[in-house]
């Protein structure tokens, strides 16, 4: 992931200053609202209806651009097995945080697809396997008070986790995995 971060905010942050003034397509999503990153990283999604799953995606070094890709779920039996396994029904939400800048992200949301839970209660505690979102393709745009112009730069959206784990003692499956400067989270209810 970070051969993915650097370039962007390097580009980002290089052609705010050289690109002439209203050369970027305006954006039709809103910069995320600023927020101390700690605050940030922990806090679920508000508006999930049922479970969610996070990835985020922060610079290494601790830099000034942040972004969330939030899952936001309810569960629907598969009919192809009712009792092990549910399908994910909802949608991602890209949102890009800077702490200096004002980003704005495009398309900034996709719905789910083929995405699911499977709970396997033959082992003790019982176990799961979470196949939830897929990338995308988006284009950041934005500016930096203080330098001159705007700039517009495409983006792989790191929108797929795939992972194996046992349920909580409340029966969740949930957890936190971490790969170089992704770091995933999520949490959804198991069905009986």
């Amino acid at each position: 992931m970070k051969k993915t971060l650097l370039p962007l905010l390097l580009a980002l942050l290089c052609a705010c200053g050289d690109a002439p003034s209203g050369s970027i397509a305006n954006a039709p999503v809103a910069a995320a609202p600023q927020a101390p990153a700690e605050a940030i990283a922990t806090a679920p999604p508000a508006s999930a209806p049922e479970g969610w799953f996070r990835a985020r995606l922060a610079a290494a070094s601790g830099g000034d651009i942040e972004f969330l890709v939030d899952g936001q779920v309810r569960l629907e039996p598969d009919p192809a097995a009712p009792a092990t396994r549910w399908r994910l029904v909802g949608r991602q939400v890209l949102s890009v945080v800077w702490l200096r800048c004002t980003p704005t992200a495009s398309p900034a949301e996709q719905p789910l697809a083929d995405a699911w839970l499977e709970i396997d209660r033959s082992s003790s505690p019982p176990r799961y396997t979470l196949r939830a979102g897929q990338p995308w393709d988006a284009t950041v745009s934005g500016g930096c008070p203080g330098l001159p112009g705007t700039a517009s730069v495409p983006m792989r959206v790191p929108g797929r986790l795939e992972v194996s784990g046992t349920l909580t003692a409340d029966g969740r499956a949930a957890g936190e995995r971490r790969d170089g400067d992704l770091v995933w989270s999520w949490s959804l209810p198991a069905r009986p």
